[in-house]
């Protein structure tokens, strides 16, 4: 921390008018900063003459959020250190490069809507729509915004006549209307990817009928496909076992050791503060509101980096919603459900049958807590300064005569979205229910300054 800088009041200015000759935008953090580092304590007003002590340039860019311009010969060199460790990484990384690609590199998952059509429906080119029902949880994070579909979702729309006329049932008058009957689950299923423990279909994926017909997916919905989170991720060891041609590995598999998780950025919500799973505190997010997540890595190789979904704070094997096997150090999902949710991330497979299940279980040091929320007003809070307001010894909040005092909505979240700003009122009534505010409208604070030191006030909101 650099040593404060003194600075001489002059007549007439307020700490609002000082904190805008420094560049600082908010004038409560300049008071909070002399009062951090002075012994004597100053005022919104301070006293003309008096030393103010005023934080250097680089904290006042700090203050703000914003980074502090480089000179041009620092920019070039952090510029050319950056591209050499870029070369080292890329470097190392394709000495990690010892994985193939299985038959699902490329496909595109298949979601809610889906377009399926059967290979003995009289009118080939009959679709019928696949709909989700084996979940409401996890949407699928891409434009179409849809459940995933897994191999235990089978029913199609219409109900009737599914795929129209049946090859397989001719009569004297013609075929019969399809009847559709599925086998239990889907074929070609991707087991890297599951919901629920439930594999998930991509593109590829086939469902037999009992009557003989074979189910196809002719347009799956949506635009994220395997390759973009599994391309060259697939365990080199378990392919050679299924298929001989592929040489065996002569090097160990170098599952990543990750050391902790970040939430690095919420959907709309812009300056999001990167939170991470060593700091315990619980997320809140809105349905359907995407986040991102990042793996931090001691060693190993960061394409073997899993995630895994829980329905609780705890990490139950029970209530594991969604595994994401061998994706990458990076990660994104978004809830269609209100509820409690545990994002992990992890580099060991978690299988009984992997080193006995040593790694089977949840590690909340690299796991982040989520609560889907309605973001609903929770409280109201005093954000001004203690010269504002004190608290009697009865336990009374009391307000100061003639001293400004700013009132703030509490949320879950509280940096609110244009449609809550718009249904959020405040407004102050003194004790006869007279309104002695005007009605505030698409802001979550409230400022208003008491008159009578002997009248009682009441903020409202709504």
């Amino acid at each position: 921390m650099a040593e404060p800088i003194p600075y001489k009041v002059k007549s007439g200015e307020n700490m609002m008018d000082i904190a805008k000759k420094l560049g600082l935008k908010d004038w409560h953090q300049l008071k909070e900063y002399h009062d951090s580092v002075s012994d004597q304590k100053t005022s919104e007003m301070p006293f003309a003459g008096s030393t103010l002590m005023t934080p250097s340039q680089e904290e006042v860019y700090e203050m703000n959020g914003e980074e502090p311009p480089l000179d041009p010969v620092e920019e070039q060199k952090k510029a050319t250190q950056k591209q050499e460790e870029e070369k080292k990484k890329e470097e190392e990384e394709k000495k990690q490069e010892e994985l193939s690609k299985g038959e699902h590199d490329g496909k595109y998952f298949v979601v809610h809507g889906a377009k399926c059509v059967c290979d003995k429906a009289v009118n080939p080119r009959q679709t019928a729509d696949l709909q989700v029902t084996s979940h409401k949880s996890i949407v699928l994070n891409d434009q179409s915004k849809k459940y995933l579909a897994t191999e235990d979702d089978k029913t199609f729309l219409p109900p009737a006549a599914t795929f129209g006329q049946c090859k397989l049932q001719p009569t004297t008058g013609g075929y019969l209307p399809c009847s559709f009957v599925p086998t239990p689950k889907w074929d070609k299923t991707y087991e890297s990817t599951q919901v629920l423990g439930k594999k998930t279909l991509t593109e590829i994926s086939e469902l037999k009928c009992m009557i003989g017909g074979n189910i196809t997916i002719n347009k799956h919905g949506q635009t994220d496909s395997v390759s973009n989170a599994h391309a060259d991720n697939t365990d080199p060891l378990e392919l050679a076992a299924v298929n001989p041609s592929i040489e065996m590995p002569k090097k160990k598999v170098e599952y990543p050791i990750v050391t902790s998780i970040a939430i690095t950025e919420v959907e709309d919500r812009e300056k999001f503060q990167e939170k991470d799973s060593k700091i315990k505190e619980v997320i809140f997010l809105r349905k359907d509101e995407e986040a991102s997540f990042r793996a931090n890595l001691k060693s190993g190789n960061k394409q073997l980096t899993s995630w895994m979904v829980y329905t609780d704070h705890k990490g139950d094997k029970e209530n594991r919603l969604l595994v994401r096997e061998q994706i990458g150090t990076e990660f994104s999902q978004s809830f269609g459900e209100f509820g409690k949710y545990r994002i992990e991330g992890y580099g060991k497979p978690k299988k009984p049958d992997f080193e006995n299940g040593k790694y089977d279980k949840c590690d909340a040091s690299c796991s982040i807590d989520i609560e889907v929320v309605e973001n609903k007003l929770q409280d109201l809070g005093i954000t001004s300064y203690e010269y504002s307001s004190r608290i009697d010894p009865l336990k009374k909040l009391k307000f100061r005569k003639g001293v400004p005092t700013r009132i703030r909505a509490e949320f879950f979240i509280q940096k609110l979205t244009e449609d809550e700003k718009g249904r959020l009122t405040m407004h102050v009534e003194d004790g006869a229910g007279n309104n002695i505010s005007n009605a505030k409208t698409g802001t979550s604070s409230i400022t208003f300054t008491p008159k009578n030191s002997n009248a009682t006030y009441t903020v409202k909101a709504k």
